[in-house]
């Protein structure tokens, strides 16, 4: 009965390995990004949009990222990261993600949860 016992306990602590086991060997690749440059002629604008040279930095940015197939791309809610991630999303015909800015962590474990092996801006 002591070994029918410690058999189980050695299962189901080995089942609750799996998940984290299913990620082991695989490379989850995360660019960051800061948004490109944003329009600053009215300092009290809390969400400026880019600015002519922050476009140029977007482009710049799809084009070295060209040859990267991306698997999720996050943003927080401003104008200027949505216009930063936006463009990339649509290239990789996936749905820009946002995030809460205040809450890195649970950025970190929903990319570590949900695109562990994959490509994520």
């Amino acid at each position: 009965m002591r070994i029918l016992r410690l058999h189980i306990v050695v299962i189901t602590v080995l089942f609750s390995f799996l998940p984290g086991m299913y990620s082991l060997g695989q490379t989850t690749t995360v660019y960051i990004v800061r948004h490109a440059e944003k329009y600053v002629l009215d300092s009290t604008d809390k969400n400026p949009p880019l600015s002519k040279e922050g476009n140029k930095r977007v482009k710049a940015l799809q084009k070295k990222l060209k040859a990267v197939k991306l698997d999720a791309v996050f943003s927080t809610s401003t104008i200027r990261t949505e216009s930063t991630g936006r463009p990339l999303a649509n290239a990789n015909k996936i749905a820009l993600q946002h995030y809460d800015a205040k809450d890195l962590k649970g950025l970190a474990d929903k990319i570590k949860s949900q695109y562990a092996g994959k490509n994520v801006l």
